[in-house]
């Protein structure tokens, strides 16, 4: 029995206790009462005894009624007060019993939740921490201690501002801390702090005054924190893959466009704010790619973009726009200062790159275009750069450009040259002629170089050296160069079947095609194809071509020899490094370049270098052609330095092949041409 059941019950042997004496009392008051008055008055009514006793006995029995009555009266009133009280007592026994068991479930309750919530502190991984207004930590959960490396007692009372905000930092949390003072919270504030170890953690907070009832008297701060380093890293990530280039590390073109416009916007507040986009584009990449394979054409876009960094000048912006394209926004420099730091950069780059025993030759075509000079907007300064770079390259690359608004015309004249050239091998407009390369021992023709020739459908004059750099940018020379080789060595095959078996043909092969799986193969078919003599065919090729790949160059230059092909080297001297390749490659005659040749005999300085070369030539085995002789002194020259081979104008024109045939047959014959 509980203690409250044995209180009840005392309480209620005392009401009943009490009860009893109250009726007692009123019982024996009653009967006293009833004795004294009831015996006087009877005796004062009757004087006879016997009815005088007969009365007594009816009183006595009268009494016995009355007190039964007033006995019962009593009793029941208080039964039915007690029960009435019992009831309430009941009630409220029950209704406090209810009141207990309540208080006691909300006493288990809270035990529950404040475990929760304990559990929750020293579980979750949030950062919990109570700081004072001095800023002293007054509580910090587990994990925010294993996050910041510290044990509990390490943080205790110690300053969080200095104990765990960086030092570039500190400035700022203390303005936090200001705010939180004065609006009695902050949410969401993110914000970089510093682990025992020095790594850097960003967290976002939530804070809040404990006590913001009254400002002036001591308060805590509640702070709720979440690591977010991890978010931040993945935020950094995308936005590297959204703005850098993933080869190179560089600004990729979205990032490069969004400066250029901060850059403008800028220069619309600063009219002295100016800045240059320099558009650079690599000449020869795509050799690399055709000849390897796209990991050695990544190692040199890696190392031309370490190049550029190496030779930036903040503040300066580098891009990879495309796959050898790089633009450069350069700021707070002057046109001329700008010309001076890309030519130093071209010589840093270099004219050459080895790769695996591989070395390619490296030019590079650059554009540039002045804000606001050359475009008073993005989009117009970026074309206007572009088309600077394609003007450069129309000059034969590896050249710098500025950009002037005469430019435009060029753009679109390349544009309409480039849709002539495909008109016209659509026409069947090209043909091919050929210029005599004769014998300057014996005045006779041993060959003839097949030079194209557009026939215009509207008759207007248009040079090889106005549409092949177009037809290689576009890359329509290709198919120009297929039909060259399948025209020339039909030619040869007919000079043959003609009886004309001593006269050789040359043919030039262009660096792109040389270097190309798909069409060099093609090359490769067509010369298979024809039953001539190989013997007395010559392809011609450039010294840019060698520097290109050399290995790749040796090679293809060696399986053409086996089929019986003589390999000659145009244009020499007005590459690099020839010597040093001569010896290596599989050649049989050089060219020399008409530009020695016209300044011979005049000029001492090419005068000795014509010699020098052709001296050079003798002693490795080779013939020596020289290109472009004009003049009686230059052929009179050429002969005293024991040249084999020239031509030019001053012997022949090139002709139409029946002309060629013609002549040819004339100098067999004896027939003296000079």
């Amino acid at each position: 029995m509980v203690p409250d059941t044995l209180n009840i019950i005392r309480i209620r042997n005392k009401i009943y206790n009490k009860e009893a004496l109250n009726i007692t009392l009123k019982y024996g008051i009653f009967g006293a009462l009833w004795v004294l008055l009831s015996d006087r008055l009877l005796a004062i009514i009757v004087q006879n005894s016997s009815i005088y006793m007969k009365l007594q006995t009816a009183k006595g029995w009268l009494y016995i009624v009355i007190t039964m009555l007033l006995i019962y009266n009593l009793i029941n009133k208080k039964i039915k007060i007690i029960k009435e009280s019992g009831s309430k007592i009941k009630e409220a026994y029950d209704e406090l019993k209810q009141t207990h068991e309540e208080v006691i479930n909300i006493e288990r309750e809270l035990r529950y939740q404040k475990d929760i919530l304990q559990n929750i502190i020293d579980n979750s991984p949030v950062i919990i921490s109570l700081w004072d207004e001095g800023g002293k930590i007054k509580n910090l959960n587990p994990y925010a201690q294993k996050l910041f490396g510290y044990k509990e007692d390490e943080v205790m009372n110690q300053n969080w501002l200095e104990l765990l905000i960086p030092e570039n930092n500190k400035s700022i949390m203390e303005g936090v801390m200001e705010e939180i003072k004065l609006n009695g919270q902050i949410r969401d504030h993110e914000s970089e702090f510093m682990s025992k170890d020095g790594e850097r953690i960003n967290i976002i907070w939530n804070s809040k005054i404990l006590d913001s009832s009254n400002l002036k008297q001591k308060y805590q701060v509640v702070s709720v924190g979440i690591n977010n380093t991890e978010r931040k890293k993945q935020e950094e990530k995308i936005k590297k893959m959204a703005y850098y280039d993933s080869l190179t590390g560089l600004p990729n073109k979205v990032l490069f466009m969004e400066e250029t416009s901060r850059c403008i916007n800028k220069s619309m507040m600063q009219e002295s704010m100016d800045f240059a986009i320099i558009y650079l584009d690599i000449d020869n990449f795509k050799y690399i790619n055709d000849t390897l394979n796209h990991s050695v054409g990544d190692e040199f876009l890696k190392y031309f973009a370490d190049k550029l960094k190496q030779h930036s000048v903040n503040p300066t912006m580098i891009s990879r726009f495309t796959g050898d394209e790089f633009v450069v926004l350069w700021q707070g420099l002057s046109q001329k200062q700008i010309l001076e730091y890309v030519e130093e950069l071209l010589k840093k780059i270099g004219n050459t790159w080895s790769m695996n025993n591989y070395q390619f030759y490296i030019s590079v075509t650059v554009g540039i275009a002045v804000f606001p000079e050359h475009g008073s907007d993005l989009t117009e300064l970026l074309k206007s750069a572009e088309i600077a770079m394609y003007a450069a390259k129309h000059q034969g690359k590896n050249k710098i450009q500025v950009f002037e608004p005469t430019l435009m015309k060029l753009n679109y004249w390349n544009m309409e040259m480039a849709n002539k050239i495909q008109m016209g091998l659509d026409n069947k407009e090209f043909s091919l002629y050929y210029q005599p390369q004769f014998s300057l021992k014996t005045n006779r023709i041993t060959s003839a170089e097949a030079l194209i020739r557009w026939n215009h459908k509207k008759k207007e004059a248009i040079s090889p050296a106005e549409f092949i750099p177009v037809a290689e940018q576009t890359g329509q020379i290709y198919e120009i160069e297929q039909w060259i080789f399948k025209t020339a060595l039909q030619q040869k095959k007919d000079w043959e079947d003609a009886g004309y078996n001593n006269l050789g043909i040359s043919i030039n092969l262009s660096a792109k095609t040389l270097i190309s799986d798909i069409y060099f193969h093609k090359i490769e078919k067509l010369i298979s194809f024809y039953e001539i003599d190989y013997s007395n065919v010559t392809i011609e090729i450039t010294e840019t071509a060698i520097l290109t790949n050399i290995k790749l160059v040796i090679e293809r230059l060696n399986g053409l020899k086996m089929k019986g092909l003589k390999i000659a080297l145009d244009d020499f001297g007005t590459g690099y490094s020839s010597l040093a390749y001569l010896k290596e490659l599989p050649i049989d005659t050089i060219k020399l370049d008409q530009s020695y040749v016209n300044a011979v005999p005049y000029n001492q300085i090419d005068a000795h270098i014509v010699k020098a070369i052709i001296s050079l030539s003798h002693d490795l085995n080779y013939d020596v052609i020289a290109e472009g002789i004009e003049t009686i002194e230059q052929l009179v020259y050429l002969r005293m330095q024991q040249c084999e081979d020239g031509q030019g104008f001053l012997l022949s024109k090139p002709l139409p092949s029946e002309e060629m045939a013609m002549l040819f047959e004339k100098t067999m014959k004896g027939y003296e041409r000079l």
